[in-house]
Parts: structure tokens; C-alpha cells; sequence
């Protein structure tokens, strides 16, 4: 999150309890004009393998648009 805003992306960062996808795609309902950031992770299965099975989770159930990015580059 440092790095959004170094580059003066207004970005902000929760910490919640509960599934992490269903949190994610939940906060990302109530934020107006909201784009979700996530890093791909790697675990289980081929797929979940290249973006990681919160992330798939999330792309598959969010009304917003998920933009998924490498650790990498995290």
C-alpha cells in the first residue's frame, strides 16, 4: 500500500475476520468507485496454482472490477 501512495493513488487497507474472500469482495461492495487490488498467490490445483484460490474466489463473486497482480510487483 506504501507504493499506491507514493504514487498518490488513494488506497486504504482493513484488517477483518472471517473468509478472506467473502470479506474482500463484501468491502469492496460498500466502497463507491472501488477497483480490488491482489496479489496472485499460488496454492491448490493448476489454476489456484497461477492466481491463488482467495483471489479466484474473488474474481468470480465481485461486482467491481479485481485487477490481480504479481507479488512481485505487490
Amino acid at each position: 500500500m506504501g507504493r499506491a501512495l507514493e504514487l498518490g493513488v488513494k488506497a486504504r487497507a482493513e484488517v477483518k475476520i472471517g473468509n478472506p474472500s467473502i470479506q474482500i469482495v463484501d468491502e469492496g461492495a460498500v466502497v463507491e468507485n472501488s477497483i480490488i487490488v491482489m496479489a496472485t498467490h499460488g496454492a491448490g490445483g493448476i489454476k489456484r496454482w497461477v492466481i491463488g484460490s482467495v483471489t479466484d474466489k474473488a474474481i468470480r463473486s465481485a461486482h467491481r472490477p479485481v485487477l490481480v497482480i504479481p507479488p512481485a510487483a505487490a
